[in-house]
């Protein structure tokens, strides 16, 4: 399944330490995003969530999308509920085995359905409390891979389009692929926005 871990150079904070951060912050910061890698893998996200809801912290959770039942675990409980969430869909679902995933994605695995299960959880919100994001990295995403995406969102979708930066990719291999053009990201988004009219280019 999709993770990450710590880029080279950078120096991770203990829970407690984020804790203490967020008391010291409360007259000044309202809400927290709890981001990855992806955080349905991190077994301590629920008690983060909760911790920092009683704080009178709102929460933003962003998701790939792949863990379906530990999102819906997190919504149903009302002490661990995100207050938005913020799917990312990176190319055509039947892409993602084979391209995404990699070795990493077990066979027995329906990606497919795992993120139309997480893109119908995240529907269930308020159209303010939530959004699809999608990179537009040159070989992932082309006019049938967004037509592919746009079938798992609802029609008032917020679709937040991103331009592909070059640079300090997870694959080093992706750092040779120039991204997209002015004229190829207008004519990608405007084709978005045909399937669904909240496609923004952010």
């Amino acid at each position: 399944m999709l993770g990450g871990k710590a880029a080279e150079g950078d120096t991770l904070a203990t829970v407690e330490e984020l804790f203490a951060h967020l008391e010291r912050r409360r007259n000044m910061l309202s809400g927290l995003v709890v981001s990855g890698g992806e955080p349905l893998i991190n077994p301590l996200t629920p008690y983060i969530i909760e911790r920092a809801k009683n704080l009178g912290y709102k929460i933003k959770l962003d998701t790939n999308g792949t863990l379906p039942a530990a999102l819906e675990k997190l919504m149903n409980d009302p002490a661990t509920k995100p207050d938005f969430i913020a799917m990312d869909i990176k190319t055509a679902p039947v892409r993602y085995a084979g391209e995404i995933c990699g070795q990493q994605s077990s066979a027995k695995e329906d990606i497919p359905s795992l993120l139309r299960q997480s893109a119908a959880l995240t529907a269930s919100y308020p159209p303010d409390c939530r959004e699809w994001r999608t990179v537009l990295v040159p070989p992932l995403v082309g006019i049938n891979d967004i037509t592919a995406m746009a079938a798992l969102l609802p029609s008032d979708a917020s679709w937040q389009f991103a331009q592909f930066r070059n640079e300090n990719c997870l694959n080093p291999s992706y750092n040779t692929i120039p991204p997209h053009t002015d004229a190829e990201l207008a004519a990608l988004v405007e084709f978005a926005q045909s399937l669904v009219p909240g496609a923004r280019l952010r």
